[in-house]
């Protein structure tokens, strides 16, 4: 639903494999799901999972940036 105010709403991003998905609380505090979103350069999961690995190995992680679009 496109009309989400993202500035005031409990914003929730999981991110599997290949799968990132938004979700809001809505007004019944039950997660919602929104929509979905993907790097518009396909290759670039590789660079998020790379970042997850590293992450949940203790391994240090930098900062990267991805422009991604809606599934």
């Amino acid at each position: 639903d496109d009309d989400v105010d993202v500035e005031q709403a409990n914003i929730i991003v999981t991110v599997h494999d290949n799968q990132i998905n938004i979700y809001h609380h809505n007004n019944n505090a039950e997660m919602e799901y929104l929509y979905g979103i993907s790097p518009k350069n396909k290759d670039e999961w590789s660079v998020i999972s790379s970042f997850i690995g590293d992450f949940d190995s203790g391994k240090e992680v930098k900062p990267f940036t991805i422009e991604m679009e809606r599934d």
